[in-house]
């Protein structure tokens, strides 16, 4: 019930990379673009992104928060992997009654076929993680990752372009709701 808790739980921080990075470029740019507006003498700061500076912070916070977590999102996926077929061969196993061979053939799973041979049932993220970057150094812990940045990165990019959107169209209509009921 319990297994894979701890991996869903540490991919809970992909979003709030994500968000957090967000929002750290948004106070970035609309710090320099109030700094050039006052620097032009225009009376109203602008508090708000262009629908280009959103995408554009978006599709950076997005792929901050994928490089950074990558990791543990192969590693959850080769578990995943790993677990499903050593069940799946168990199961072929006991049809054919050849339960009683070695066990070393529970360690012949391929994740990706790339060459990762290595059974990764009941071991946790953690050592996973080990034993890919002992197997495969750096690389095999970023393998597949260009697929998965661009799988996701524009996705979120237009996601947070919208959702800028969105947030000042929705703002002007509270602030002119707002603005008749005081005249009235």
């Amino acid at each position: 019930l319990w297994k894979g808790l701890w991996p869903s739980l540490l991919l809970c921080s992909n979003p709030s990379i994500h968000y957090t990075v967000f929002d750290m470029l948004k106070a970035r740019i609309l710090q320099q673009k109030q700094q050039s507006q006052r620097n032009s003498n225009m009376k109203t700061p602008t508090t708000t992104l262009s629908s280009r500076e959103a995408f554009l912070a978006g599709l950076i916070a997005k792929a901050v928060a994928t490089i950074v977590t990558y990791p543990l999102i192969r590693a959850k996926v080769i578990m995943i992997v790993s677990s499903s077929s050593s069940s799946t061969q168990s199961r072929k196993q006991e049809k054919t009654g050849e339960q009683n061979k070695s066990n070393n053939n529970n360690h012949d799973v391929d994740d990706d076929d790339n060459g990762d041979n290595k059974n990764f049932d009941n071991v946790g993220m953690i050592q996973t993680l080990r034993d890919i970057y002992r197997q495969h150094g750096l690389q095999g812990l970023y393998r597949g990752c260009d697929l998965q940045l661009f799988h996701t990165v524009l996705k979120s990019a237009l996601m947070m372009m919208v959702r800028e959107r969105i947030n000042v169209t929705t703002r002007r209509m509270v602030s002119s709701r707002h603005s008749t009921k005081a005249t009235t």
